[in-house]
């Protein structure tokens, strides 16, 4: 996480100002939590657990549609008018759950 963020600060990656920056954090942090729980499942019960964790997910993932349907109806990114690191660690989670 603080690699992202220092990588997301150096290329702008980061929102345009305090409170888009304050977003992609609650965003980026969102993220990890989903992935921790992905991690968990992976780690320690796959085959017993998935059936639980695929439902519960919808749930864990609707702050994010909530927030870029906010966002210019879904056409844009998930905080502001450019794309952010958050958005890529968006992307890697939703593409990491393809393959489960």
């Amino acid at each position: 996480n603080a690699i992202l963020r220092h990588l997301g600060r150096t290329f702008g990656l980061y929102g345009k100002d305090q409170r888009e920056a304050a977003l992609v954090d609650m965003v980026n942090d969102g993220v990890e939590d989903v992935r921790r729980h992905c991690g968990r499942l992976i780690h320690h019960n796959y085959e017993e657990g998935k059936a639980k964790y695929f439902q519960e997910l919808p749930e864990r993932l609707k702050p994010f549609e909530t927030l870029l349907v906010q966002n210019q109806g879904g056409q844009a990114f998930i905080v502001g008018d450019q794309i952010s690191f958050a958005d890529y660690n968006l992307r890697d989670l939703l593409l990491n759950h393809q393959v489960l």
